[in-house]
């Protein structure tokens, strides 16, 4: 099948805030850009947020904010897959588990279709605060980076 874009599959410009779930999936065949490009926080109070990104040649999803926007839910997966060697595939900021989401948890993956070992997987800048009971798991077939202030 082909991709249904050659620019960035989903972009995040506007805070976004809900009570429910938020789930996003974007896909890009542009070279050098994004499946899901985000530049705000992204808050679900009750729920879960999942970002599925993906690019054939660029990062699958990428917060052009670095640790300034944060994603907050009770749990959060962030799934990001390139098939060529980007400097990353995943590239996010602040996670936040909600205060009452005891044992929320928090899941990034970092795949480099047919290169692993040889590219970046996940860069993750900013904090991560998760609560009692919480699992982080961040998983990759290439080099992965954690820059937490």
């Amino acid at each position: 099948s082909n991709l249904a874009t050659a620019s960035i599959g989903v972009t995040m410009d506007d805070a976004i805030f809900a009570s429910g779930n938020i789930v996003v999936n974007g896909a890009t065949g542009g070279s050098s850009i994004a499946g899901i490009s985000y530049s705000v926080g992204i808050t679900s109070t009750a729920g879960n947020v999942t970002f599925n990104g993906s690019a054939t040649n660029g990062v699958g999803v990428y917060n052009l904010m670095g640790g300034a926007s944060t994603i907050t839910a009770n749990n959060i997966t962030i799934d990001g897959t390139t098939s060529l060697a980007p400097n990353w595939a995943t590239y996010i900021g602040t996670l936040t588990i909600n205060t009452a989401a005891v044992g929320g948890s928090i899941a990034v993956t970092g795949n480099v279709i047919g290169t692993p070992g040889g590219a970046g997987g996940i860069y993750q800048i900013g904090t991560i605060t998760a609560r009692s009971g919480s699992n982080i798991t961040f998983t990759s077939n290439n080099t992965t980076r954690w820059f937490w202030f």
